[in-house]
């Protein structure tokens, strides 16, 4: 059997394999990482216009980080705040320029990090 992918499924599979690598990779410097996942789901929301409601769906990147040391707080493992801005400021970078917001300031995807 012969599988056939579209162009802008290759376009998908290559974002989304990119951004499983940079996220490895930037994980990997942290002492406390011990390993990820990313799965995708959709992301559903609605927009308001005169016209009446809208609804969307874009696809929701959620990064599950198992972390090797930490204190356990509420949902999650504490970690250095620094640490935290540090990746989430570098994910947010890499992301929006793999999905940038379409021609009508939309998002095109989003994404999540789930560390514990």
């Amino acid at each position: 059997m012969k599988i056939i992918i579209s162009e802008s499924q290759e376009v998908s599979l290559y974002r989304f394999n990119f951004f499983k690598k940079f996220v490895g990779k930037l994980l990997s410097k942290y002492d406390w990482f011990e390993s990820f996942d990313i799965q995708i789901s959709t992301y559903r929301y609605n927009t308001f216009t005169p016209d009446g409601a809208r609804n969307h769906e874009v696809p929701q990147y959620t990064i599950f980080v198992k972390a090797n040391n930490g204190v356990l707080i509420g949902n999650g493992m504490e970690i250095k705040s620094e640490d935290y801005y540090e990746i989430s400021e570098e994910i947010e970078t890499t992301f929006a320029l793999l999905f940038p917001y379409d021609d009508n300031g939309k998002s095109t995807a989003v994404w999540d990090i789930i560390i514990n």
